[in-house]
């Protein structure tokens, strides 16, 4: 009779510190991160972002005897743009292409009107642009942009000799 009593007595004696020692609380969870709905900026590399271009381009600038001699390369091309959004003075900063991408590539700029609505255009601002076109057929493979550049990749198939 001593046991049970013994255990009746030991059950009741944790229930009590049970009770009378308070539990800590759990520890409140970290505040949520907020999350913004806009990217960070892009940090200032001394570049001017390009405006975007009013409009579709539907011209293929990829010049066709490139593309029947399987010409690729890539072409830095600098430029100013005008008030009424057109590019001036647009040249060859740096190339890795025969001539005629390179041609191909001024072509374009001076060809497309960009919107100067923008918020990043600032008529003010005295450095030019720059656009990294890429020429490549079919896939570009290991052919990529000049680094820190905007990209413009342009596209084309083999095409056979008539």
């Amino acid at each position: 009779m001593y046991k049970p009593l013994c255990c009746a007595l030991t059950v009741a004696c944790l229930a009590l510190t049970a009770c009378a020692t308070p539990t800590p609380p759990a520890p409140a969870p970290p505040p949520a991160q907020a999350v913004s709905a806009t990217p960070p900026p892009i940090p200032d590399t001394g570049l001017r972002h390009v405006p975007p271009l009013k409009g579709p381009v539907t011209e293929d600038f990829y010049p066709p005897p490139a593309k029947r001699l399987g010409q690729t390369g890539r072409v830095l091309v600098e430029f100013r743009i005008k008030d009424k959004g057109r590019a001036t003075a647009a040249t060859v900063a740096a190339a890795e292409a025969p001539p005629v991408l390179q041609k191909a590539a001024v072509q374009m700029v001076d060809s497309v009107t960009f919107d100067l609505s923008s918020k990043d255009y600032d008529a003010s601002d005295p450095r030019p642009f720059h656009l990294s076109f890429v020429f490549c057929l079919a896939t570009c493979g290991e052919l990529k942009a000049y680094p820190g550049y905007e990209a413009v990749t342009v596209t084309g198939y083999l095409m056979r000799a008539p």
